[in-house]
């Protein structure tokens, strides 16, 4: 499995693929990308508490040989110290995993120096017009299937990629394992809370994410609700105001704390409410809804959620009764009584529904196309 990008940590569809081909059997590596600040912040090298996955990770920047496809040609300068480094090793490998076009570029040169197949599993749509995206597609065509989350990004990245839409394979961005449906009172435990519906916006905060929109419609939440942002804020400026912000409030509270792995879910199971917002900026944002994994680990743990009208989000939420569509942001005042007004039934259905999108329905199937 190839990573370029630094964030493996938190990056749930790799973390599941390599659990769930361990436990079918197989050994996996991980090549992953350094970053000094993401691993202070401790979100850079993922952690695998069982054997059977072994993690690499390369620094950009090295001296290296340049790294080229098979066909010769030359990738950019940020993938040669990666390739250089991970050619060295046994090349005993059933198949390549590359993830978004960074991995998939260094997916597809190591293919030619291992001999072994690749497969692209996208998971961030870039719908802008470079010589990347050029790249991308190249290396996209030499692939033997492509992953992504769900049938609306299929569609999207197909067109894209120019790819025949049959070779599009869905891996939902979900976990592995049963429903959890105990409530945990981390935030309540941080945070002065009091007996307030706790309102949960999680992830990058960022107003890509509509963070922005949310905090703007905080003054006129009902008084029994409160909102917690928990994440990461990658604008500076932006995170200087959010701070600012907060501090004069007393209805919201940010927390930054990287929690380990294994305290992930108690993070979302100490939500009343989950929210599920994206601005439609591009095709990566538009079609987000299907793509968002803590929309699935609200599900897993009862959480009913609110989410903006983008495609797909109606599906996700309002047909199966886990939650419902909002205009925007502004809307969040008059939909959090409504939340509650239904609440015992928005959590019983997420808990009815999350098995049917557990991570091993869609990626069991992958595999046995994987083997054939």
């Amino acid at each position: 499995m190839v990573l370029a990008h630094p964030w493996g940590q938190v990056s749930t569809p790799p973390l599941m693929t390599a659990q769930f081909l361990v436990e079918n059997g197989y050994d996996v590596d991980m090549f992953v990308a350094f970053d000094q600040e993401l691993h202070d912040m401790g979100i850079c090298l993922p952690e695998f508490h069982r054997p059977g996955v072994r993690v690499f990770a390369s620094v950009s920047g090295q001296a290296s040989p340049p790294a080229r496809l098979a066909d010769g040609t030359v990738l950019p300068p940020e993938h040669w110290a990666a390739v250089a480094a991970a050619r060295r090793l046994p090349a005993a490998y059933d198949w390549i995993i590359g993830f978004d076009p960074g991995g998939l570029a260094r997916a597809a040169a190591l293919s030619g120096i291992w001999g072994a197949p690749y497969i692209y599993h996208s998971l961030e749509i870039d719908d802008r017009p470079s010589p990347a995206k050029d790249l991308e597609r190249h290396c996209n065509k030499g692939a033997l299937f492509t992953l992504t989350q769900d049938r609306q990004r299929a569609d999207v990245l197909a067109k894209l990629n120019r790819l025949d839409r049959k070779s599009v394979h869905i891996s939902i961005n979900s976990s592995l394992g049963p429903v959890l449906p105990q409530k945990d009172s981390y935030f309540r435990d941080r945070f002065p809370i009091g007996d307030r519906r706790l309102v949960l916006a999680l992830g990058t905060l960022h107003p890509s994410t509509c963070t922005d929109a949310i905090l703007a419609s905080l003054a006129a939440w009902p008084k029994n609700f409160a909102l917690v942002m928990h994440g990461w804020l990658p604008d500076k400026s932006f995170r200087t105001a959010v701070e600012a912000f907060v501090a004069e409030r007393d209805n919201v509270w940010l927390s930054l704390k990287i929690v380990p792995p294994e305290q992930k879910f108690q993070i979302f199971q100490s939500a009343d409410v989950g929210l599920v917002f994206f601005s439609p900026d591009d095709h990566n944002l538009k079609y987000a809804a299907g793509s968002a994994g803590k929309l699935y680990d609200f599900m897993r743990c009862g959480v009913p959620m609110i989410g903006n009208d983008i495609p797909g989000m109606a599906a996700l939420l309002n047909d199966s009764g886990c939650g419902f569509v909002v205009p925007d942001a502004a809307s969040l005042p008059a939909a959090l009584p409504l939340v509650a007004s239904r609440y015992d039934g928005f959590r019983e259905n997420c808990l009815r529904t999350f098995p049917r999108y557990e991570f091993a329905m869609s990626y069991g199937p992958l595999l046995r196309l994987m083997q054939r």
